[in-house]
């Protein structure tokens, strides 16, 4: 289906498919970022709160292993058909080293993971949303984006497709 149609007064009108593709398409696609992109930063503050509560209880890291094969099938479920679920992935298998190796390192060392964490999780949101949004922009400018053309009457009597007989109720 064409994007523009010819209106009663021959000018170039947008059908609904442009309003369809902007809210449905849109809202499907970036819904969907933006929970994974929320979760990693819920991920990330996680680790915090675990680097607090470590060395007060050690049952809370039998939590955290249960809530990372949870958000790990989460992940799994929403970019199991993404090329760049590997970098999700390295990104986890980073923050899991700093969990269960920080105590051999020193207090300034975990800092910087925790910085990192921060900063793999923020990385992936503007990824997520800038990248995204500029291929689907580029998308919609590649294939939607025809500068309008005036169309004279005698250009609509040439064509084959038009009834000249249309002309009169147009004019």
């Amino acid at each position: 289906m064409s994007i523009l149609r010819l209106g009663k007064d021959a000018s170039l009108q947008l059908s609904p498919s442009v309003a369809e593709l902007w809210t449905g398409q849109f809202c499907r696609v970036y819904c969907g970022e933006a929970i994974v992109c929320f979760l990693l930063l819920f991920y990330a503050y996680f680790i915090r709160i675990l680097f607090v509560f470590y060395f007060f209880n050690s049952y809370f890291i039998w939590f955290f292993y249960s809530y990372l094969c949870v958000f790990y099938c989460i992940l799994f479920v929403f970019y199991v058909f993404y090329l760049y679920f590997i970098c999700y992935s390295i990104c986890i298998f980073y923050l899991y080293l700093f969990v269960f190796y920080s105590y051999f390192y020193s207090y300034f060392i975990r800092i910087l993971f925790v910085f990192y964490s921060y900063f793999i999780c923020i990385l992936f949101v503007f990824y997520s949303y800038f990248i995204r949004i500029f291929q689907f922009w580029l998308t919609h400018y590649l294939t939607n984006a025809q500068p309008p053309q005036k169309i004279s009457p005698e250009g609509l009597m040439m064509s084959p497709q038009i009834d000249p007989r249309l002309m009169l109720t147009t004019l």
